[in-house]
């Protein structure tokens, strides 16, 4: 299972493994960041990531909120690359 968080200053793709779920609970497996959290004056929703990873074999790609996209290995979290949207 894939999803975005922010984690303080930074945001992440984390992978959670639920073969490895003991009595409810959910072991990460890995997490990577995809770029800096997504906090503005302006904003009274929250900060952090408001996308949700999308999975293509064994990619898994993560678009963080200000704009930075980015492609993992979905058994590793090894970035294969990155884009940031508003700067390219």
């Amino acid at each position: 299972l894939y999803t975005l968080g922010g984690r303080g200053e930074q945001e992440f793709l984390i992978a959670l493994d639920l073969k490895k779920a003991v009595d409810g609970s959910v072991a990460e497996a890995w997490s990577a960041p995809v770029g800096k959290t997504f906090d503005w004056k302006g904003n009274n929703w929250s900060a952090g990531p408001s996308a949700t990873p999308t999975v293509d074999g064994e990619l898994v790609f993560a678009l963080g909120g200000l704009g930075d996209l980015a492609c993992f290995e979905t058994a590793t979290g090894r970035e294969v690359w990155r884009k940031n949207l508003p700067q390219e």
